[in-house]
């Protein structure tokens, strides 16, 4: 059985993009700290494409989160120079890379965990599936602000830099909340798209 084209477009494209952020990084100490969960999450994916491969809107999504995570761990998620642009731009308060990164994650869990709910269980669409979709999307969100907040308990270094809260502390719930509308947005455009690519097989290759 061979690779889906465009998944295997997806890998290539990530592993450019990874290999572009290890590249000169603004601290590589840092570049670990951000670079390590997503590469366990790669690793993770390699393991079970064959068993349990996710339609092409799945791995999309996920390579869109890889990709933006891979920015971040490059410049840092408070310094990448575009959303520095638009922060002095438009006079900002903040950086809001990583605030776009968690609503990209919020679209992203929220696809793979309906997908995977409809495979592996006996649920059907509704109104139970979709609270569980939620809440899948917000236990991911959370369980990831507090591995920040334990990286700062710890007083590891650079884990100011690595929380990423530019002072505000309400950054852990506003990361929670934007990861939900990025859910909430996923479940109402994409729903009937993932839908239709399940009954068809789409993921197959």
């Amino acid at each position: 059985m061979t690779t889906h084209p465009w998944h295997l477009g997806l890998l290539v494209t990530v592993a450019a993009v990874f290999l572009w952020s290890a590249i000169k990084p603004a601290s590589y100490t840092l570049w670990m700290m951000e670079m390590v969960p997503l590469l366990l999450g790669v690793a993770l994916l390699a393991l079970t494409y064959r068993r349990l491969t996710l339609t092409t809107l799945c791995y999309g999504w996920i390579a869109a989160c890889l990709i933006w995570g891979a920015v971040g761990g490059h410049y840092g998620y408070s310094h990448v120079p575009w959303f520095d642009w638009l922060k002095d731009h438009f006079h900002l308060q903040r950086n809001h890379f990583d605030r776009v990164g968690h609503f990209i994650q919020g679209i992203a869990t929220a696809l793979v965990a309906r997908e995977l709910l409809l495979r592996l269980t006996p649920m059907k669409p509704g109104w139970l599936l979709t609270g569980y979709v939620l809440a899948a999307g917000l236990a991911l969100s959370s369980i990831y602000e507090f591995f920040e907040w334990a990286v700062v308990g710890m007083g590891l270094p650079l884990s100011a830099d690595f929380a990423g809260m530019q002072g505000d502390p309400w950054d852990a719930q506003w990361d929670m909340f934007l990861a939900f509308a990025g859910s909430v947005l996923a479940l109402t455009l994409f729903t009937g798209y993932q839908d239709q690519a399940l009954r068809q097989k789409l993921w197959q290759r």
